[in-house]
C-alpha cells in the first residue's frame, strides 16, 4: 500500500488524462466516454491506500494517502473546470445532472466496489478482473460537475 500512497507523474498523467475524457464525456453527453475515463483514472489506489492506513492505524500512511487523494481531487477540479471554461459550454445535460444528485443506490454501489477493490488488493490472482468495479465507483466524474456552471453546485 505504500507505493499507492504517494503521487508519481505517470499517476498525475492518468489522471490528467481521465480528467480531460471525463470533461469531453460530460460536455458531448456521452456515458461510454466518462465510463472509460473511470477506469483509466488512478485515484482509487490512494484512497484504498488512506483505508488501509485507516484500518491499521499506520499515520504516516494516512498522511501520504490523504495528501495525494486531495492534491488529485484539486488537479481534476482545476482541468475539469478549465476544460469547460476554454470549451465555452453553458448547458447542462443529463449526464452531470445524474452526477450532482446521488442516491442511496449511488452510495451502496460505491461501498460495494470500494469491498471488492480492497479484496482485489489483498488478492493478486483476481486483481485483473478489477477494472469493472473501478467504473462503477465514479471517484473523478462528479469532481468536474461541482464546477459545472449552471449545475446549481
Amino acid at each position: 500500500m505504500e507505493r499507492f500512497s504517494v503521487a508519481t507523474f505517470p499517476f498525475y498523467l492518468m489522471l490528467s488524462l481521465s480528467a480531460v475524457l471525463a470533461t469531453l464525456g460530460l460536455v458531448a453527453n456521452s456515458t461510454a466516454t466518462v465510463i472509460g475515463a473511470m477506469i483509466i483514472a488512478p485515484l482509487m489506489a490512494p484512497i484504498l491506500s488512506l483505508a488501509f492506513g485507516i484500518a491499521t492505524y499506520d499515520w504516516p500512511l494516512i498522511a501520504r494517502s490523504f495528501v495525494t487523494v486531495l492534491a488529485g481531487t484539486v488537479c481534476v477540479v482545476a482541468i475539469g473546470y478549465l476544460g469547460v471554461m476554454a470549451i465555452g459550454a453553458r448547458i447542462v445535460g443529463p449526464e452531470i445532472l445524474a452526477r450532482t444528485s446521488p442516491s442511496m443506490i449511488d452510495l451502496a454501489v460505491a461501498l460495494a466496489a470500494g469491498c471488492a477493490g480492497a479484496y482485489a488488493q489483498t488478492r493478486p490472482s483476481i486483481a485483473d478482473s478489477m477494472q469493472g468495479s473501478r467504473s462503477l465507483c465514479p471517484c473523478s466524474s462528479p469532481c468536474r460537475c461541482w464546477n459545472w456552471p449552471g449545475s446549481g453546485q
